[in-house]
């Protein structure tokens, strides 16, 4: 790396800290969580392992090792450091504003009567087929980019200087039985999801940027210090060409070159139809004439080639709300005209770049109206011919409350909304897209284009369709997001993995999702997470 860009990094995470000091400090401090009781396991920490793989071994939860043991930081644990495992997950105990358990103030958890039931797939011969696609041959083919293959979860090492054993936790209630690592039996991510075969894809970690041209230096600084090597920014095509055949890249290209300068790989999601190109203004949608999107296209790929690597096109389109439309009603077929239009177009002018299709919400409504359950929507896709179209399938396996080691329909104790469906279960969902993305000929990669888990400050006003990020604690958020990574790793089916995000909360005001799920939050400290992904990449080197 240049020295005056390796100054400019440093230059600019010194400002951070500065700016947001005690971060640090807040991460170690003790959770007010409760203390195991029953019988409990206890296991000494051996050298390579991280508190995903010791949960997994013992069949409880990450958030369980987390509160049985009080881990202010949970994502670094060190070889010779006594852990409790508890028989069976904790309950749930919710800590109040001022720290104490068990306060009084609860959301109302949805009914889980608002949810459907999932229902099975529909038959393929309900499907319409889709135009032919252009033959492949006329399409070159995309070269993966190299790199190195991110670690997931630091492994338990032992530090210079340090004497063993270390310090153990205060001892809880219950029956001790000690184990050593030969008791165990080795587990690993496909032995407990036994996913479908898929040749191993090497994982790059991103992140989603909300940056404007002013604060894109900093963006891209933190974003390294973070370690990601792809940024995630979302265009909103409506702003881009308000009118019809003038495309203005004022806000978008001082983002672009910045983040190109300094050698990321850039994926832009280009979602929401300009007004003029649709019979109805109700939320957001596609355009009545896909040929219009293609057009688009066709000048905005041809402006970016060379400095953006990959396109997903378009934003959840299995939601009403993103897909709202007089002409083109919600459906798969839909989407996987506007997907083949716009590889078609993009391919025309730019060989080597990629393109995803969409990351669609997870959800198990399945109207038709309001959502398709996006299960049935992939798998329509796949019937429709996907992989003729798209290089990498997308994905949004957002945990929502739920450790990432859990699968359907496991429901962890105090977390009384969002269980029961898979879409609320980050490694159900590897496991269906994994399979899905497996019986591609040949088979697709999965490019997880936003994933995470979120939270709440104290006394943050929640609305009710939000209680999830309720039950979820700084730590859990930071220790669930590097097991997610792990996971994801183990699986080999995931070839990019984009947290969302670093600062929607500083830009995004009025999406409140966003600012749950922000590294940063509103007027304060980085979140914990912030600090094990610093940690975690300056362990990779």
């Amino acid at each position: 790396m240049p020295t005056h860009r390796r100054l400019l990094i440093v230059l600019c995470f010194a400002v951070l800290l500065l700016a947001v000091g005690g971060a640090a400090a807040q991460g170690d401090t003790p959770l007010p969580l409760p203390t195991p009781a029953g019988d409990y396991t206890i296991y000494t920490v051996q050298y390579g392992d991280t508190l995903s793989m010791i949960a997994l071994r013992f069949g409880v939860s990450t958030r369980t090792l987390i509160r049985a043991n009080r881990l202010g930081n949970a994502n670094f644990i060190k070889s010779g450091q006594i852990l409790y495992i508890p028989t069976e997950n904790l309950p749930f105990v919710e800590a109040s504003a001022d720290g104490a358990e068990g306060g009084d103030a609860q959301i109302a958890t949805p009914a889980t009567a608002e949810i459907p039931p999932v229902e099975a797939t529909p038959a393929t011969t309900e499907i319409p087929p889709v135009e032919a696609t252009p033959a492949t041959t006329e399409i070159p083919p995309v070269e993966a980019t190299p790199s190195a293959q991110p670690q997931g979860e630091q492994p338990a090492q032992t530090p210079a200087g340090s004497e063993l054993p270390q310090e153990e936790p205060p001892l809880p209630e219950g029956k001790a039985t000690p184990v050593t690592p030969a008791e165990l039996m080795p587990t690993t991510a496909s032995e407990v999801s036994a996913l479908s075969a898929i040749p191993p894809q090497p994982m790059q970690f991103g992140i989603e940027l909300f940056s404007s041209p002013e604060g894109a230096a900093m963006d891209a600084a933190v974003s390294e210090v973070l370690g990601a090597r792809w940024v995630k920014v979302m265009v909103d095509w409506g702003e881009m060409e308000a009118v019809p055949g003038i495309i203005d890249y004022t806000n978008l290209d001082p983002v672009v070159d910045v983040l190109a300068a300094q050698q990321f790989q850039i994926l832009l999601t280009i979602s929401g139809a300009p007004g003029w190109t649709r019979s109805t203004q109700e939320e957001s949608g596609p355009p009545d004439d896909m040929s219009l999107f293609a057009d688009f296209l066709v000048e905005f790929a041809s402006h970016y080639i060379g400095r953006v690597s990959a396109y997903e096109i378009w934003n959840e389109p299995n939601l009403r709300r993103e897909w709202n439309s007089a002409v083109n009603p919600l459906s798969a077929l839909s989407y996987a005209q506007m997907l083949q239009s716009a590889y078609t177009a993009i391919r025309s002018v730019d060989s080597s770049v990629q393109i995803i299709s969409a990351g669609l919400a997870p959800t198990g409504i399945d109207d038709g109206f309001n959502a398709i359950n996006d299960r049935r929507f992939i798998a329509e896709l796949m019937q429709a011919g996907l992989s003729d179209f798209a290089d990498g399938i997308g994905m949004h396996p957002f945990g929502f409350a739920i450790p990432p080691e859990f699968t359907c329909c496991e429901a962890p104790e105090g977390v009384e909304s969002h269980t029961g469906d898979p879409s609320f279960y980050f490694s159900s969902m590897l496991q269906v897209y994994s399979a899905t993305a497996a019986s591609a000929s040949p088979a697709l990669p999965l490019w997880v284009t936003a994933f995470g888990w979120g939270i709440a400050e104290p006394g943050t006003d929640v609305p009710r369709n939000f209680a999830y990020v309720t039950y979820n604690t700084p730590e859990e958020q930071s220790a669930f997001t590097l097991a997610a990574l792990d996971l994801a790793k183990e699986i080999g089916a995931v070839r990019v993995m984009i947290l969302s995000n670093l600062n929607g909360c500083s830009v995004e005001t009025t999406n409140a999702e966003i600012c749950y799920l922000s590294i940063n939050p509103p007027g304060g400290a980085p979140r914990p997470v912030y600090e094990a992904l610093r940690q975690r990449a300056q362990a990779e080197g």
